[in-house]
């Protein structure tokens, strides 16, 4: 395995790929439609049925069948290695080639986990490495060197069943500044077009011919040559299934100065886009405008091929605003301060 080094390689643990693992592997492995996906598939079961024969050997409870990770129609559409720890949440297992260097984290898996392991499985699948962990990620590449040692997982995940870090430590609520966007500090998450285009291959249906009827005439901030904007992935973990989607927020002040002055206004352009190769939102995808006491102030729903939705405010210095990113009973919640 020649992305572990010698350093690695003594905090990592090796453990035998199973006959059972490998059947296992196969039976979800042949269901799939291209030999693409069922290759996927398979080296993502291998990883999951590797972490979950090491965590029964520590003694964490696990629920193999809660996973998403083994159910055929999840897989079919989508990039998932999770596990269950009950009480606790999904542990995202990835797999990494023998002599990969990095590990690969699909959009789909960025949100609702409690955290990642990197799988490293010799050419012969015959043996993995559990090389590291990682409480969360913010990007598609993660160096293997880059990983925390086991031992901090097997810490943190017992903490996590004793209560002692909060469940939800992964979607910790974490103010965005807008004010500090003009002076071109930006919180982790939130990147340009361009880069998200270039790192995830996204495909974003913008421009389309629908606009809501809330929408201005006419799209200014994307004119404005004081407008900064920036985009996030926004991941929605429903029992439907998985769904990507796209958050821009675009800010224009009234006059560039930074700082914001108290008594400049601040015009905010909200859009929700799809992601991940799909054209259209899904049906009935809501989001909404709260306010800092968690009232709803406005609310848009997409309905049958809405490629966005969109909602505009205005603000000054200091106050604060969250976006809720809704779909049946799930909800991501950004939380901003302007």
């Amino acid at each position: 395995m020649a992305g572990i080094t010698d350093e690695m390689f003594e905090r990592t643990v090796v453990l035998p790929i199973t006959k059972e693992a490998h059947y296992i592997a196969c039976q979800l492995a042949d269901v799939q439609l291209t030999p693409q996906k069922a290759e996927q598939v398979r080296l993502n079961t291998l990883a999951v049925t590797v972490v979950n024969n090491y965590l029964q050997m520590m003694d964490i409870p696990t629920d193999v069948s809660a996973s998403y990770s083994r159910k055929p129609f999840m897989l079919m559409f989508n990039d998932v290695a999770d596990l269950v720890i009950p009480e606790a949440g999904r542990l995202e297992c990835r797999p990494v080639k023998a002599n990969a260097e990095t590990c690969y984290f699909p959009l789909e898996v960025w949100n609702d986990r409690i955290g990642y392991i990197a799988v490293q499985m010799d050419e012969a699948l015959k043996e993995a490495a559990l090389v590291g962990f990682t409480p969360k990620v913010e990007t598609e590449e993660l160096l293997l060197e880059q990983f925390q040692p086991l031992q901090d997982f097997l810490q943190y995940i017992n903490q996590l069943l004793q209560g002692v870090v909060a469940l939800s430590s992964v979607d910790a609520v974490q103010l965005t500044n807008l004010s500090q966007w003009l002076q071109d500090i930006f919180e982790p998450g939130w990147q340009t077009l361009h880069s998200l285009m270039k790192t995830s291959q996204a495909n974003l249906a913008y421009g389309g011919a629908w606009r809501s009827t809330k929408d201005s005439a006419t799209s200014n901030e994307d004119t404005q040559s004081n407008t900064v904007k920036r985009v996030k992935v926004i991941n929605l973990n429903t029992p439907q299934g998985n769904y990507s989607v796209v958050l821009e927020v675009s800010i224009t002040p009234d006059y560039k100065s930074v700082p914001i002055q108290k008594e400049q206004e601040t015009n905010i352009c909200l859009r929700i886009k799809p992601a991940v190769r799909q054209t259209f939102l899904p049906l009935g995808l809501e989001m909404m405008i709260l306010d800092d006491k968690g009232d709803v102030f406005d609310r848009v729903q997409a309905a049958r091929e809405f490629d966005y939705i969109q909602l505009q405010i205005g603000g000054h210095p200091e106050e604060r605003f969250s976006v809720r990113v809704a779909l049946d009973d799930t909800n991501v919640t950004e939380d901003f301060i302007i």
